[in-house]
């Protein structure tokens, strides 16, 4: 693949017109003279000016302008090479806007293209238009001719881009396009894995499974979807023939399957028999390490990720594995000199960030943040991934205005996303603009109305800080209908019956939290319930509990100072 914003040349400097040459000298000298409108000419003339102006704003650093350009360059002509280029380029750098009215121009141009197709279905994904990403990722599947290597492709899509709710309503598309289609159907039953529809997931694994009752893979997947609906001795039971599988990759599948089960000595047993065939199996090492891992045996793990490092294979993810074990261990300085180390791949943003959270626990928020800024400069098409990591460094800062800055930044790169928008929102709270958090709250709630997060952040904040308590409280009985064991929405339900003046009904809900989850917040509540209620010693005991154990924390400190006054204005 070309390197995504080096121009494509065919043997020596491509002509141009002497005002583009002039302007390329000027930038490369660092000219500070502003480059004029490009001259009327042809639509060749103009896609070339526009490349021009593309590259030279990339090599500049200046991303958003870059892609801009690349999409007027593939708008201004009918050049394929271009569209795609313009596609890849802004889709490469993170500005999903843009890369999507590329891909919707390529695939204007080249309707019969497989992987034009792809990427306008994924991001179409992105953007939440279901029936656009299902036509496009259909048509992709038939180009390639429907086989394993094209829902492949597809999965791989629909695993990673968009809600899981959005890709599991594609999938299903292209699962009754294609019903008499084994990977049809098993893509149907892995997008309902990811959104924890495990019914549905098991009904579409045994279509698939029905359709292709040779294909092991269909037999795993149907294991997978009847352990996630806790059937687990009937997924056991499902899997067992893979144990003596011919293929090696299966077989280390299957392990990782029965660790996932909670079988961890049977699942060492078949990667052990994996050794025992071939002793050098990198895979087997890996597998053995993430069964490790996955049972909190940071040792075991120690030593199998130490011993697939020393293969050669799969560096990089054992970098950033033994950089965890070593974070949990709280050897903070082995633990960055490992992340440091992760240099390619898709752990390697991941590993940044962790460096940049330790640094932060260890008291260098500005040593963090400087840290992400020389990664995004050294990595430009991960420069858009750092900004969300650097709004949530900044906002810990208090630094809220670059904070909503950053998060502003991307949200004009890329269409909203629920965490993008719940973590915008709370900045505004953190600055202590309650109106406008509440309104980011209600955009995030319009974009998934079902959202038990959305629904509990709107809840509670119309809770805690206005008067608007019904509907404070229709919110979060909605959100615990769906959640109803999550503590936090726990907590809103009883702080909401707490504001309407029902202590006693509050009581149990924040009892309940306070056993699941020792949170300062949580802590605040029931005391400043039991203190309603007139169970005041038992009020101080937990909230001296929580502030000897959260002594910075904001709530817990209003809370003791407000009942410590009311007490003495009483008293008096």
């Amino acid at each position: 693949m070309l390197d995504t914003h080096i121009l494509p040349r065919r043997g020596g400097v491509p002509a141009l017109a002497t005002l583009q040459i002039l302007l390329l000298a000027a930038f490369a000298a660092g000219c500070a003279g502003t480059p004029q409108p490009a001259p009327e000419s042809t639509d060749g003339q103009d896609r070339t000016y526009h490349i021009l102006m593309a590259e030279i704003a990339l090599q500049r650093g200046e991303n958003a302008t870059g892609v801009e350009e690349y999409l007027k360059a593939a708008q201004a002509g009918e050049s394929v090479e271009t569209a795609s280029q313009a596609t890849r380029t802004a889709f490469d750098y993170g500005y999903d806007r843009v890369a999507y009215e590329a891909a919707r121009r390529w695939v204007e141009l080249a309707p019969e293209d497989a992987e034009a197709r792809r990427y306008a279905g994924r991001l179409a994904l992105r953007h939440q238009r279901v029936a656009e990403a299902a036509r496009h990722l259909k048509e992709a599947a038939a180009a390639d001719g429907a086989d394993d290597a094209a829902f492949r492709e597809l999965v791989t899509i629909l695993m990673e881009d968009g809600h899981p709710e959005d890709a599991f309503a594609v999938a299903e598309r292209l699962a009754d396009a294609y019903d008499d289609n084994a990977y049809a159907q098993a893509t149907a039953a892995s997008a309902a894995l990811r959104t924890g529809a495990a019914a549905t997931a098991i009904a579409y694994a045994r279509q698939a499974r029905d359709l292709a009752p040779e294909e092991p893979r269909a037999t795993l997947l149907l294991a997978r979807a009847l352990e996630a609906d806790e059937q687990t001795e009937a997924a056991l039971e499902t899997a067992a023939p893979l144990a003596d599988a011919e293929d090696l990759d299966l077989r280390l599948d299957y392990a990782l399957f029965l660790a996932g089960a909670d079988r961890p000595d049977e699942a060492r047993t078949v990667v052990n028999r994996v050794l025992q065939d071939e002793p050098g199996q990198a895979d087997a090492w890996r597998a053995t390490a993430l069964i490790s891992l996955q049972q909190g045996d940071y040792d075991a793990a120690w030593t199998d990720f130490s011993e697939l490092l020393k293969s050669g294979e799969n560096t990089h993810e054992a970098l950033f594995y033994l950089g965890t074990i070593a974070e949990e261990r709280e050897d903070w300085l082995q633990a960055m000199r490992l992340y440091s180390q992760v240099g390619e791949g898709g752990l390697q943003l991941a590993a940044q960030q962790r460096v940049s959270v330790i640094l932060t626990r260890l008291g260098q928020a500005d040593g963090a943040l400087s840290q992400l800024e020389r990664f995004a400069r050294r990595n430009p098409r991960q420069a858009l991934d750092v900004r969300f990591t650097e709004a949530q460094l900044l906002e810990a800062m208090e630094r809220y205005e670059e904070a909503l800055e950053a998060y502003d930044e991307i949200l004009a790169a890329r269409p909203p996303s629920l965490g993008l928008l719940l973590s915008r929102a709370e900045v505004e709270l953190a600055r202590g603009e309650t109106d406008a958090a509440i309104e980011v709250y209600r955009e995030a709630l319009a974009l998934r109305p079902d959202s038990a997060t959305a629904l509990n952040a709107l809840g509670y904040t119309l809770a805690d800080r206005t008067d608007r308590l019904k509907e404070a409280r229709k919110l979060i009985e909605h959100a615990l209908e769906k959640e109803p064991d999550n503590a936090a929405i726990i907590d809103s339900m009883g702080w909401v019956l707490f504001r309407q003046g029902e202590p006693a009904e509050a009581l149990p809900y924040l009892e309940r939290a306070w056993d699941m989850i020792r949170d300062p917040e949580v802590a605040a509540h029931l005391g400043e319930t039991l203190w309603a209620l007139g169970r005041r010693e038992e009020a101080r005991e937990i909230l001296q509990q929580a502030y000897d154990e959260f002594p910075g924390s904001e709530p817990l400190r209003d809370t003791l100072q407000r009942l410590m006054e009311a007490a003495e204005t009483t008293a008096s």
